[in-house]
């Protein structure tokens, strides 16, 4: 869990950290281990951001841009969050995005909480199911490609949003 919380400050690789916690711990401790590790990081980096991030902001952008982007942010930052937590970098940014922004303190738990939860469990039921058959370093592998992969799709998917 610790570990985990540190993935603000630390690249740790989330992905075979909680498939090998379920492979050692089973699916349903390594689950709420990896959840707790995961949000507490996510809180940490939501808070310090809220605190102290809007000041960094205005020497990056202008206060015009920045009510820009929490009037375009609305609900979609909400779920953008729920929905970023697999991703590497983006899930990160996002957290970023949302104490600059000021997504309220509630929403930023509610979905992050739920996207680490469905997060920690998928990868934690892996390990444990890789355990049992011995099939641990295939999806310890496979856990650290899959999350990778993904963040390239996303990013492509941006890419070609964008440029039309």
């Amino acid at each position: 869990a610790l570990v985990l919380a540190l993935d603000v400050v630390l690249p740790v690789p989330s992905g075979p950290l909680n498939t090998l916690a379920g492979a050692q711990l089973g699916a349903g401790l390594a689950t709420l281990v990896c959840w707790v590790g995961m949000t507490a990081g996510a809180v940490i980096a939501f808070a310090a951001t809220r605190r102290w991030g809007a000041a960094a902001a205005a020497w990056l952008v202008s206060e015009a841009q920045l009510a820009n982007a929490r009037e375009v942010s609305g609900t979609a930052s909400a779920w953008l969050l729920l929905a970023s937590r697999p991703v590497p970098v983006l899930a990160e940014a996002t957290i970023i995005l949302a104490g600059l922004i000021g997504v309220p303190w509630l929403s930023f738990v509610r979905f992050v909480a739920a996207g680490n939860l469905v997060v920690a469990f998928v990868y934690a039921s892996v390990g444990h199911w890789a355990s049992l058959g011995r099939w641990l370093a295939p999806a310890l592998i496979a856990s650290a490609v899959a999350p990778l992969l993904l963040a390239v799709l996303v990013r492509s998917a941006a890419r070609r949003r964008r440029f039309g």
